[in-house]
């Protein structure tokens, strides 16, 4: 009893000396915070913009609060495991009683800090605090690392102490091993229940009438980097779905971007009618009367949209889904996704306390360094339920630059950061987390009723030779002063890697029969989908499309007779994004671009388009209209003015036009030009000598 109360002061001391350590990393991280927030390009002043005014403010506060708040308990949390682990040590190993309690709870707070340093280097070599010690947390000989032993000498230490406590506590005295065995028993049951559950949607999935409809969207993902059985591909199970469903080989997306991709496929009508004529678009500033998720939802559909990546994409409830499932969607997300790469806040934001810590962060594409894979999926199985017929759209966004997440290696495929290698990996690791997803639909008994569509919202520029059609030398001297932006999307339309995806139709189940398999070879655009799927279900529209029902060749597929070959589409740029000649974007440019463009709404806290800002966007945009064998270009100079050049859809020698082809010498060049200035009649100026 004396030594106990001759103990006690001693440890009040250390306590404090253990909060102080914490205090000291908890410090070190802020300034890191700091500094990288006035990196960000005007990032404290755009919450500073919001902090003067609007109803949004007050939330923006409340998440900043927030998220310190999380920081400071996680610091608080090292501090007291360590105070708590140097009091036990000194209870249960004789010798330690020689330490003092203050040397031994910091030593064992700053064991804590360095055990998580070494584990951020190690799980996400990416983050900004992993730097060089990444190599050292991860050298060793094969699966035995530094790290691993580390974990291995303080796990083992401190389940010694964890145990040796059990059992000297009151309760091990009562309860002995019952301890144990309840715990074990509760574990058992929850599993039971969670195997019953996945059992009963299943039976529902089985009996439930209409089909499920899911998309499975894959940002930046090109079509020809989807095996067509004539090589060896990247993407097994991509392949294989496609390889099983009905593939329409032309299709294009009429603006190669995400928001106005989905903008399109929702609505079934094109940007110029919709007014989503860039990402983040204001939903106020959209004519778009009801999306597919209105029509479903009104036929007894849940809705359901799930994405891991909200900065170009402000889809939300407004747009027909009962529920949204991803990262928290605000202007926030520009800082806090970006900032929040530390240690602490990253071991924890793959988990549940994670989500609620930091919900900017968890399952947030954004916050490259610590996305995984299974993280999102999870996200998604937890919150959607399949009990009733569901429309569930997906989009996932890893092959979106910059090509890296927490899992990425890229000397899996060469030492080397150039980016067409780093994008072909990111297909690689995408095409695993379809597998997940498409794993977790047949797991909840979806694939026993369901469409399932598997598309593209627009492709990607690489720099490769294809990515450009006006690649060849006699292209090149003949361009008059035509270029091709050759990396990225939305950049160009006379580069076809841009805005050509993919777009495949498969069922699965009970509807398995309604879809058939094969390649179409009708040119379809993202416009077709709303009124296929509304057409597939038997639901009459409620308003006119752009696009058409392509439901006649989902059904009989190659059966079906050739239609709509001379069909002409359209698609055009949104704001260009400069890249450097190696492929990297030019962020400091992008950021000062956005910064101009875009304005935070300060009633909703997003960042929206500037209205003003429309104008000029429309103003540089190319515009084109897609045919049979040709393309025709509206190409904008700096004057004002547009060049109009047509390219084979090959590739080849261009021709500039100044007049309204002759219906009967070119008459597929006649329906382009008059297309083209149909499409945009308010926008493109016929030329004085056209007609």
């Amino acid at each position: 009893m004396p030594d106990t109360t001759r103990r006690a002061p001693g440890w009040g001391w250390a306590f404090l000396v253990a909060i102080g350590v914490s205090v000291g990393f908890l410090g070190s991280d802020a300034h890191s915070l700091y500094r990288r927030a006035r990196a960000a390009g005007a990032g404290i002043d755009s919450i500073e913009q919001i902090a003067r005014g609007g109803t949004w403010a007050s939330t923006v506060i409340l998440d900043l609060v927030h998220f310190a708040a999380g920081l400071i308990s996680l610091h608080l949390l090292v501090a007291i495991l360590g105070w708590f682990a140097a009091r036990s040590l000194h209870d249960t190993l004789p010798r330690t009683r020689r330490v003092h309690p203050w040397i031994l709870a910091s030593s064992m707070t700053l064991a804590l800090f360095g055990w998580a340093y070494a584990a951020n280097a190690t799980l996400y070599p990416w983050s900004v605090k992993a730097g060089g010690s990444s190599s050292l947390a991860r050298l060793g000989f094969g699966p035995i690392t530094v790290f691993t032993v580390a974990t291995l000498v303080l796990g083992s230490l401190l389940l010694i102490v964890a145990v040796r406590e059990t059992r000297s506590s009151r309760a091990y005295g009562r309860y002995g091993a019952r301890l144990f065995v309840y715990p074990a028993m509760l574990a058992a049951l929850f599993g039971a229940w969670r195997v019953s559950t996945f059992a009963h949607a299943t039976e529902t999935a089985k009996t439930g009438t209409p089909p499920h409809v899911v998309v499975i969207g894959i940002d930046s993902l090109r079509p020809d980097s989807v095996a067509t059985g004539r090589s060896v591909g990247l993407t097994p199970n991509i392949d294989q779905f496609v390889a099983e469903s009905l593939r329409f080989d032309d299709t294009i997306t009429p603006l190669a971007r995400t928001f106005p991709s989905w903008i399109t496929l929702l609505s079934g009508r094109h940007p110029v009618d919709t007014g989503a004529r860039e990402n983040l678009i204001a939903r106020s500033m959209l004519k778009i009367p009801a999306t597919l998720g209105d029509t479903l939802r009104s036929h007894g559909y849940r809705t359901v949209y799930a994405t891991d990546e909200v900065r170009c994409s402000n889809i939300d409830g407004a747009y027909g889904f009962d529920e949204v499932v991803g990262p928290r969607m605000g202007a926030l997300d520009f800082l806090l996704g970006t900032i929040n790469d530390l240690p602490l806040p990253n071991l924890v934001a793959n988990t549940r306390l994670g989500a609620v810590l930091f919900p900017y962060t968890h399952a947030n594409r954004a916050a490259a360094a610590t996305y995984e894979l299974a993280t999102f999926v999870d996200s998604v199985a937890d919150s959607v339920d399949f009990d009733r017929p569901t429309f569930l759209a997906i989009h996932l966004t890893l092959p979106h630059f910059p090509y890296r997440w927490a899992g990425s290696d890229i000397n899996g495929l060469a030492s080397t950061l150039r980016q067409p290698y780093l994008y072909t990996h990111s297909l690689a690791g995408v095409d695993r987390q379809v597998g997940m997803l498409l794993d977790m639909l047949e797991r909840k008994g979806v694939l026993n009723n369901a469409i399932v569509v598997m598309l593209s919202d627009h492709g990607e520029a690489v720099g490769l030779p294809g990515d450009n059609l006006l690649y060849h030398p006699e292209a090149k001297r003949n361009a008059r002063g035509v270029t091709v932006q050759m990396w990225g999307h939305g950049n160009s339309t006379l580069s076809p890697a841009q805005y050509q995806v993919l777009f495949a139709w498969r069922g699965f189940g009970a509807v398995a029969d309604r879809v058939a398999t094969g390649r179409a070879l009708t040119p379809a655009s993202l416009e077709d989908f709303t009124p296929t799927v509304l057409d597939l279900l038997g639901i009459p529209p409620t308003q006119p499309f752009d696009g058409v029902s392509l439901a006649e060749e989902v059904r009989q597929g190659s059966a079906a007779a050739p239609r709509l070959l001379d069909r002409v589409r359209y698609t055009e740029t949104g704001i260009q994004i400069g890249f450097t000649r190696q492929g990297n974007a030019q962020v400091v440019d992008a950021v000062q671009q956005g910064l101009s463009a875009y304005a935070i709404n300060s009633r909703n806290g997003r960042l929206e388009l500037r209205p003003e800002r429309y104008a000029r966007l429309l103003r540089e945009k190319e515009r084109t209209a897609i045919g049979r064998s040709w393309l025709l270009a509206a190409v904008p100079r700096e004057n004002g003015a547009n060049v109009y050049v047509a390219v084979p859809k090959s590739g080849g020698v261009p021709t500039f036009i100044e007049r309204a082809p002759d219906p009967i010498e070119d008459p597929e060049l006649s329906r382009l030009w008059h297309g083209l200035f149909s499409r945009y009649s308010n926008e493109l100026k016929t030329p004085q000598n056209g007609s």
